[in-house]
């Protein structure tokens, strides 16, 4: 189901990234934080970062 919903929701540029075995989080956290930034429409990722950087201090 995960890859499903990845898919029909993530940008290409998240489809087509390298180095997936270094990422930092999971790709079920990383589509959750993509859900978000949708249900907020904050237009840019740099601002949902600063949005949610005080609620969940342990982002990257």
């Amino acid at each position: 189901m995960l890859n499903r919903l990845i898919k029909c929701y993530a940008p290409r540029k998240y489809l087509e990234r390298r180095n997936v075995e270094n990422t930092r989080l999971s790709d079920a956290s990383l589509l959750a934080l993509m859900c978000l930034k949708v249900q907020y429409q904050v237009a840019t990722w740099r601002k949902f970062y600063l949005l949610t950087s005080d609620i969940l201090p342990s982002l990257p």
